[in-house]
């Protein structure tokens, strides 16, 4: 298969992802997280392992596109993601090295984007990092603690 071959394969993928999943399974999650942190207009959002960018998008609703950023190591999710919401800030980088200035953001979201990180506390560290004195930081994983390594 070639490289074109493997890149077609991933998008598809990411196309069916955005397609299927987001609105079965992602879409009220991301809906009901932007909802409890209580965002205003101008807030300063950040979305990290945004995938197709469904929290970064439920966000850009209440704070306005140019006030949301979403991060993700996967650059097909992100075409997708700049395809349905051109108007984000969108950054491919890992969440353990987010490519953002400390205190940069007064909300920080992970909607089940933890137990894919290959070092989970230094992806949570990172995200405390970016985050404003006072900010909102909002982790969702599939399960309780207790079931969620």
């Amino acid at each position: 298969m070639s490289e074109a071959e493997k890149g077609q394969v991933n998008a598809t993928a990411a196309e069916s992802y955005e397609a299927f999943f987001v609105p079965a399974l992602f879409a009220e999650p991301a809906r009901k997280a932007v909802g409890a942190a209580n965002l205003k207009p101008g807030s300063k959002v950040l979305d990290v392992a945004c995938g197709t960018g469904v929290v970064a998008r439920a966000a850009s609703g209440v704070v306005g596109a140019e006030h949301v950023s979403g991060v993700d190591l996967n650059p097909v999710m992100l075409a997708v993601a700049r395809a349905k919401a051109p108007d984000v800030s969108w950054h491919e980088a890992p969440a353990e090295k987010l490519p953002f200035a400390d205190v940069s953001f007064d909300a920080v979201f992970c909607q089940f984007g933890l137990m894919f990180f290959e070092d989970r506390a230094a992806a949570l560290r990172e995200m405390w990092r970016v985050l404003r004195p006072g900010g909102v930081l909002a982790v969702a994983v599939w399960d309780k603690v207790e079931t969620s390594p």
